[in-house]
């Protein structure tokens, strides 16, 4: 019992040693086109991120203020142990140590509507956004499945949405409320490194 107590010690200091430059997999579509499936990109972790930036996010299920209490992160940190962090989180299926990777579109003090289709404008300025291909269906009243935002971004807080705005779990879906802490932020997405004939940089 000491020896598994003392690895799981060393698991969660280690866990939690914030790497500076970290790799990560794509693994659902919500940021299509920019990110494919199954691409790896490279993530900064010290990176100040600002608008428009890529960014790799905690999973909401652990600070929503609504989902939060039925989820715990007190060992959330195993998942992030190198090499073996994958097997700690197909073990404990946790959805709030999932780690998210979306779009900051507005920040602290900017007044920010998200129409029915997704689309973004920042203090009275429709957001141009050529990395968005891909919209919600609405119909001729420009109602549809996709919630709205209407609403000033608080202090200390984002909004993040992903590129696939049809297809999407970002705030305008979280049951709290739509807004990110920037604490809750891990990381700012620099590059895919593959597969190699799309590597790019997104800085």
């Amino acid at each position: 019992m000491r020896k598994v107590a003392t690895v799981l010690l060393i698991g969660i200091l280690l866990g939690g040693c914030k790497r500076q430059e970290e790799g990560r997999y794509i693994v659902s579509g919500s940021m299509q086109p920019t990110l494919q499936v199954n691409d790896r990109v490279f993530v900064n972790n010290t990176l100040n991120p600002t608008p428009g930036s890529v960014i790799t996010l905690n999973s909401p299920h652990g600070f929503d203020e609504i989902m939060k209490s039925q989820y715990s992160r007190r060992f959330c940190p195993l998942t992030e142990i190198p090499l073996i962090g994958r097997l700690f989180s197909d073990m404990m299926k946790n959805p709030a140590c999932d780690v998210f990777i979306q779009r900051i579109v507005a920040s602290s003090g900017d007044r920010v509507e998200v129409d029915g289709k997704g689309k973004v404008t920042v203090n009275g300025e429709v957001l141009k956004e050529a990395y968005v291909s891909n919209y919600c269906q609405v119909d001729i009243n420009g109602a549809g499945p996709c919630r709205t935002i209407k609403a000033t971004v608080p202090e200390g807080y984002v909004l993040t949405l992903g590129d696939n705005r049809a297809n999407s779990w970002d705030g305008r879906f979280w049951p709290g409320g739509p807004f990110l802490p920037k604490s809750e932020i891990r990381g700012v997405v620099t590059q895919i490194w593959y597969p190699f004939e799309r590597a790019k940089s997104l800085q």
